[in-house]
């Protein structure tokens, strides 16, 4: 049909013939259709369990609003900004609804752009709660307070989006006849306002993704130094508990070694025989005893005792104090491990794309006489940045214990609410 000429066809069936196009191309396409149904699927599930989760078994805090906002961003992402994706690879020479082109863009682009930033407030809490835990660290509200923020600036840059974004025209093989795509406008393909606008996107991703990777090499530095001071102090006490007797009258043991409070469970095993010689039944002073003049000797050796009981009961304060802030520290130290995957995944899956782009934007010519598979890489690689969308509650579940045992629970009530719901159809369908 290459040799047929534009003018000798009615406006059906032009339109007919790029019906027919967009239907070959969405035929090699095919691959790519199913994967991001797939993650639009995957990822709606998997952020409506975090978000329900979250919201109603976690408590208040600045890294479960936090969790929240990314969970609603990444749903966003697969309802409305990953359909749109699969809309412009099915209809790709007869996309004809501009204004459904521009809000898809301004919507996929200020919901990345609201993920980066609040991704840089999260690393930077974390560094915050890490590097500098005596400092006064935000709380919940001022988490929502800085994702209201994030949120109007990405809405603020993702406005030229609307602009930018429409129907653009591509070649098809009958000469003179164009077809119909979501892509850049025709007004503005070689526009300053393009170039411009692509420029800030790069800079908004670089002034983002530095943040990020600043925030996490300082937060490593700090964690190794710590797990440092942590094998001096374990080898020292290691050294402590390695004295063998620990004197009531004095604070240090034959070695010289003072109890510290890994060495409190071999002086607590020592605490019977302190209980039984001060319940002994003391010596009435108006009825004089043989034991009478060793009264002195035992009132002071029963006052060390008291003494030494005291001690021991402070160190097992001291020692639960510990224990309260090294579980409190593996927490943070765990917590921060998820958020460091979830901003790796973001920006790895963003390289791709903007790889892809760059290289577009050097050679005009790539996109020209591609194979099957290279136009099915070529859609799959520039939509790359929605993978984050299906990965994220992937992490929160390989790294949250509870988030794991939610989703169980809800996973074992949906089974057993089907499983009757049949049973009780059943039973209907005998009667």
């Amino acid at each position: 049909m290459s040799n047929v000429s534009v003018y000798n066809m009615s406006i059906v069936e032009l339109d007919q013939y790029r019906g027919r196009l967009s239907d070959e191309t969405a035929t090699v396409l095919v691959p790519a259709i199913i994967l991001f149904g797939v993650i639009l699927i995957a990822g709606a599930v998997g952020n409506s369990l975090v978000l329900y989760v979250y919201y109603f078994k976690f408590k208040t805090s600045y890294i479960r609003t936090a969790i929240l906002a990314l969970a609603l961003f990444d749903l966003i992402t697969c309802l409305l900004c990953i359909p749109g994706e699969i809309l412009d690879m099915r209809f790709s020479y007869n996309y004809v609804s501009p204004s459904l082109c521009k809000g898809q863009r301004l919507v996929t682009t200020a919901v990345q752009m609201a993920s980066g930033f609040a991704l840089v407030c999260v690393a930077k809490d974390r560094y915050h709660r890490i590097c500098h835990p005596l400092r006064q660290q935000a709380t919940a509200r001022d988490a929502m307070k800085r994702i209201l923020a994030c949120c109007f600036l990405a809405v603020a840059l993702a406005i030229p989006a609307a602009l930018v974004y429409g129907i653009a025209r591509v070649p098809t093989p009958i000469e003179g006849l164009k077809g119909l795509e979501c892509s850049t406008s025709e007004t503005f393909k070689r526009h300053p306002l393009r170039l411009v606008y692509n420029a800030v996107l790069c800079l908004v991703f670089v002034a983002a993704f530095v943040p990020i990777i600043i925030y996490y090499v300082l937060i490593g530095k700090r964690v190794m130094h710590q797990g440092q001071l942590l094998r001096q102090r374990r080898d020292s006490c290691i050294s402590v508990v390695g004295c063998r007797q620990i004197r009531p009258r004095d604070s240090t043991g034959d070695n010289g070694c003072k109890p510290s409070i890994f060495a409190s469970n071999v002086i607590v095993k020592d605490e019977s025989s302190i209980d039984d010689i001060t319940k002994s039944p003391p010596t009435s002073p108006s009825k004089p005893t043989k034991l009478s003049a060793g009264m002195p000797e035992f009132a002071s050796r029963t006052r060390r005792f008291s003494m030494t009981r005291k001690g021991l009961d402070s160190q097992a304060v001291d020692a639960s104090r510990h224990v309260s802030v090294a579980d409190s520290s593996a927490r943070i130290r765990k917590t921060t491990a998820m958020l460091f995957l979830i901003s790796l995944i973001f920006v790895l899956s963003f390289l791709p794309h903007l790889a892809l782009k760059v290289t577009q934007a050097l050679r005009s010519s790539l996109l020209e006489n591609l194979s099957p598979a290279a136009t099915v890489s070529y859609n799959v690689i520039v939509r790359s940045h929605f993978f984050n969308a299906a990965t994220n509650w992937i992490v929160y579940g390989l790294c949250s214990p509870k988030f794991r045992r939610e989703c169980k629970v809800i996973c074992q009530g949906v089974t057993l609410w089907t499983s009757n719901k049949n049973l009780s159809r059943a039973s209907e369908d005998g009667i």
